[in-house]
C-alpha cells in the first residue's frame, strides 16, 4: 500500500519537494494539506486513507483520547456495553465484573456485595439468621423474629429465600437474624413461638418444670405446695421445690397448705380437707398445723369422741375427775373406786383408790370415804375380795324388803366373825 503524505510550503512559500507521513492513530484524505487524528473512541493502528480507517472501540474497551492507536480495557468493577465509548461506566453495588467487562454480573440470590466487585469472590454469603432473595443485593434480609437460619455463610443454597428461615416451635424464642432457637430455662415456660426472651413466663406458684423449652409447667401433686414468690425461675425448676404439707392440706397445684384448724391433726401428707383429723377421745390440740394431738393430762377425760372438734381444740376440754374417781392419762372417761375402795380426792391411778380399813367399808362405787360398821357388827379386811363381797351384801341387806334375805346375811356375817373361807 502506498504510503499517504501531503505537502507543505515553506516560509518563502515555495513548494515543497516531499509530502510528510501521518502517524499512526491519524488519516488523511488524497491531497490533505494536515493530517486528521482518530475521534476519541476510535482507534487506527496503522495510517489511515480516510475516516473509515479509525475503528470504534469494541463493548468493554475504551479510547479516551483522539489519535489513539489502540483501545484500554475497562478495569474491573467498570464496564462499556456499547462501541465507541471514550469511558467505561462504573458497575452497581451489588455488581462485579472482571476487566474488559460489556456488562456488569450481579451477586446471585443467597449472596451480596455492599460495593462495587471486582470479581464474583467480591460477593459474599449471607452470614447466620439472613437471606437474599434478589440477584444484586447490597445487604442480605433478616429472618423475623421467632424464626432461625443456622448456617454461617457456608452454602448458597441455605440463604437464598425466605424460607431458609426455620421457625422456632413453641417454648423457645429467637430474635430477628438470630442463628438459633433459644429454649426457655427450667423454672419458665411459652405457649407460643417467642420473639424475645420476655415471651418465656415464670412458672405460676403451685407449679414448676424441669425441662428446658417447656410449653406448660406441672402442677405439685396434691399434699404440697410450692410459694415462689414470683421472681426466681430456680425456685420452680423442680418437682423437689414442691413443699410438702404437714399438719395440713393442699390440692394439685397449690400454692399454700391450708392448715388443720385446732382440735384436728394430719399425721400424714393431706391431699383434702378430709386428711384432718378430729383428735379421739382423752386428746386435744390447741395449735393449728397439728401432726398428732396431745394426751390429757392424768385424772382428766375427755369423752367425745371425734365428733366435734370444738371439743377438743382446748385443754380445759379435758374434765377433771370427781373426787372417789380416777383416770390415767388419755383417758376418755374417769373409772370409780371400786365398792370396798374410796379416795377423797381425784385419781390418776387405780391404784389411788385405797381399801378401807379395819370395821369400815364403802357399799358404794365411787366413795370418796369409808362408813363405820355399826354397834354390834365387826369388818375384817383380811381378804380384800371377801370385804368387797360383804360390803355388797351388807348394801343388799339395807334395801331388802325379803326377811329370809336379811337372815341370810346375818348368816354371812356369823360365818365371817368364825374366820370361814367364802367362795363365789
Amino acid at each position: 500500500m502506498r504510503q499517504r503524505k501531503h505537502l507543505t510550503n515553506s516560509e518563502t512559500g515555495t513548494e515543497s519537494l516531499a509530502c510528510t507521513s501521518c502517524n499512526p492513530g491519524q488519516y488523511s484524505i488524497e491531497s490533505s494539506t494536515a493530517c486528521t487524528d482518530c475521534d476519541p473512541g476510535k482507534y487506527t493502528a496503522s495510517i489511515g486513507t480516510s475516516a473509515d480507517s479509525c475503528t470504534a472501540c469494541e463493548t468493554g474497551r475504551y479510547a479516551e483520547e483522539s489519535g489513539s492507536t489502540e483501545c484500554a480495557l475497562c478495569s474491573s468493577g467498570k464496564y462499556i456495553g456499547v462501541v465507541g465509548q471514550v469511558g467505561c461506566l462504573d458497575c452497581l453495588q451489588g455488581q462485579w465484573s472482571e476487566d474488559g467487562a460489556a456488562s456488569c454480573t450481579d451477586c446471585i440470590s443467597g449472596k451480596f456485595n455492599a460495593d462495587i466487585g471486582t470479581s464474583a469472590d467480591s460477593c459474599a454469603v449471607c452470614g447466620a439468621g439472613k437471606y437474599s432473595e434478589n440477584a444484586g443485593s447490597t445487604s442480605c434480609d433478616n429472618c423475623d423474629a421467632g424464626k432461625a437460619l443456622a448456617d454461617d455463610g457456608s452454602s448458597v443454597s441455605s440463604h437464598d429465600s425466605v424460607l431458609d428461615c426455620s421457625s422456632c416451635l413453641p417454648g423457645q424464642w429467637s430474635e430477628a437474624a438470630s442463628a438459633t432457637c433459644t429454649d426457655c430455662p427450667v423454672g419458665m415456660f411459652s405457649a407460643e413461638i417467642g420473639t424475645s426472651a420476655a415471651s418465656c413466663s415464670l412458672c405460676a406458684d403451685g407449679h414448676y418444670n424441669e425441662s428446658p423449652g417447656s410449653t406448660s409447667c406441672e402442677s405439685c401433686e396434691a399434699g404440697k405446695a410450692l410459694t415462689g414468690n414470683g421472681v426466681d425461675p430456680t425456685n420452680h425448676d423442680s418437682e423437689s421445690d414442691c413443699s410438702t404439707c404437714s399438719g395440713s392440706w393442699s390440692e394439685a397445684g397449690a400454692a399454700t397448705c391450708i392448715d388443720c384448724s385446732a382440735g384436728k391433726f394430719n399425721a400424714g401428707v393431706g391431699t383434702s380437707l378430709d386428711a384432718c383429723v378430729i383428735c379421739a377421745a382423752g386428746k386435744y390440740v390447741e395449735s393449728t398445723s397439728a401432726t398428732a394431738c396431745d394426751s390429757c393430762e392424768a385424772g382428766k377425760a375427755l369423752a367425745d369422741d371425734e365428733s366435734s372438734a370444738t371439743s377438743h381444740d382446748s385443754a380445759s376440754d379435758c374434765i377433771e375427775c370427781t373426787p372417789g374417781s380416777w383416770a390415767a392419762a388419755t383417758s376418755a372417761s374417769c373409772t370409780a373406786c371400786a365398792v370396798g375402795k374410796y379416795f377423797g380426792s381425784f385419781g390418776t391411778f387405780e391404784s389411788d383408790c385405797a381399801i378401807c380399813s379395819s370395821g369400815k367399808f364403802a357399799a358404794t362405787e365411787g366413795s370418796t370415804s369409808c362408813s363405820d360398821c355399826e354397834a354390834g357388827k365387826f369388818l375384817n379386811d383380811n381378804e380384800e375380795p371377801f370385804i368387797t363381797v360383804l360390803a355388797s351384801l351388807w348394801l343388799l341387806a339395807q334395801h331388802a324388803v325379803v326377811e329370809h334375805t336379811l337372815l341370810l346375811v346375818q348368816q354371812f356375817v356369823t360365818i365371817a366373825w368364825l374366820g370361814s373361807t367364802l367362795t363365789i
